[in-house]
């Protein structure tokens, strides 16, 4: 079947690949794509005549580049834009992570227990707790020693008991603490060390003809040096947060030197 049109409607933008340019490893994958924007550029030099009236343009410096705005925010595309790797921790707690703990004073006030085994150096693994005033804010703090007295708490991290302040508690009066404590889980930390990677970009989209629509296409636009931008914001606290994407497409000259492919397959 021959493609005998010339004009695309894109009924849907499906899916972008990030991926080694190289190798076969897959950066991230996102399907929720919104507000995809394919940019192109050129520098025009002009000569010039009498009066300055332009009477020659000269042509250089071509750009492309890609921009979208992906609906959910994925830790592997802010892994790509970041440079840093993911940690994941499976089978064993070691990923350090701070915690704000909120707990009640148990019998006599004399005693409470964290949610976690609170990590640090042996006598100053918690170091300051608070009594928490009626409003939910942090009221007066006491210190952490090898021994719990008037003006001091001591910490047992094996049990996670808290010796409170002698006379300073009742049962059931609050307290509100910060600590270090060894989970399972995943972590992206961004290092000041790494950048945002390059590599090849695929993207995937249906379209029709402007006179037959029944019919469909699928559509690729293939990047085949695209450097992504460590520069993005991901909003948080609004309607819906996003994870935007910018990344600019370099001339690859061991595929041909393009900035982009536009590729209409024919299946048979």
């Amino acid at each position: 079947m021959a493609i005998n049109f010339d004009n695309y409607i894109f009924n849907t933008i499906d899916r972008f690949t990030f991926k080694s340019g190289v190798g076969a490893d897959i950066y991230f994958l996102a399907e929720d794509l919104q507000n995809f924007k394919l940019t192109n550029g050129e520098e025009t030099v002009y000569g010039t005549g009498k009066a300055g009236r332009r009477i020659s343009a000269i042509k250089r410096n071509k750009t492309a580049g890609i921009s979208f705005d992906n609906g959910f925010v994925s830790m592997s595309q802010m892994s790509a834009q970041t440079g840093s790797d993911i940690t994941v921790a499976d089978t064993t707690a070691t990923i350090l992570s701070p915690y704000v703990d909120v707990i009640k004073a148990g019998t006599g006030g004399t005693s409470a227990a964290t949610t976690y085994k609170a990590e640090g150096t042996a006598g100053a693994e918690i170091k300051l707790i608070y009594k928490r005033n009626s409003d939910g804010s942090q009221g007066d703090k006491y210190v952490q020693a090898a021994t719990a007295s008037a003006t001091e708490f001591s910490y047992a991290p094996e049990t996670k008991a808290l010796t409170l302040p002698t006379g300073i508690f009742a049962e059931g009066d609050e307290l509100i603490l910060t600590y270090e404590y060894k989970t399972k889980g995943k972590q992206l930390a961004n290092s000041g060390d790494t950048f945002s990677k390059n590599g090849m970009g695929i993207l995937e989209a249906t379209v029709t003809s402007a006179c037959d629509k029944e019919t469909i296409y699928y559509a690729r636009f293939i990047f085949n040096d695209l450097a992504a931008s460590g520069q993005y914001e991901i909003g948080l606290g609004g309607d819906q947060t996003i994870n935007s994407f910018t990344a600019e497409s370099l001339p690859n000259f061991c595929r041909g030197g393009s900035f982009w492919n536009f590729i209409i397959p024919i299946e048979d």
